[in-house]
């Protein structure tokens, strides 16, 4: 049941307003905050190095405070900011969904958390039937 509720696109889009307005919130307070996301969703600008990007967790924990704090900011459906990685603080701008982020977390605690970031999104389109491709093939007429 829980399962079929986190896959609901209504409940997807209440979660992720949830995020969004509660990220909205600390960043107008100018409360520091840190995220745990899921990685898989997102995008860094430029690309992390390598042997950067294989260090990082599949869900991953972002602090936003100084620097990177002070450049976050928001659209309909993501949270933009510059962090840096690595031992030479590569600096990448991340672009991450709000439906990819599991946790907000002020002080060491959790503030929010959006179970709809661990469920893994299902390809929406259907999947062909071979045979049907192999029918669509003109030199496969005789077939039909």
């Amino acid at each position: 049941m829980i399962k079929n509720i986190l896959k609901n696109q209504k409940y997807i889009d209440i979660s992720s307003k949830n995020i969004k307005e509660s990220i909205e919130f600390l960043l107008e307070e100018k409360i520091y905050f840190g995220i745990v996301a899921n990685i898989k969703n997102i995008s860094f600008n430029p690309k992390l190095p390598e042997d950067v990007l294989k260090n990082l967790n599949e869900y991953s924990l972002f602090s936003l405070a100084g620097y990177t704090f002070e450049s976050a900011y928001t659209n309909e459906s993501e949270l933009f900011f510059e962090a840096g990685f690595g031992q030479d603080n590569f600096g990448s701008l991340l672009k991450v969904p709000f439906q990819s982020i599991f946790q907000i977390i002020v002080d060491e605690n959790i503030l929010v958390l959006n179970l709809c970031a661990t469920i893994e999104k299902e390809n929406k389109e259907p999947k062909k039937n071979s045979f049907d491709v192999f029918k669509n093939n003109p030199k496969n007429r005789r077939f039909n």
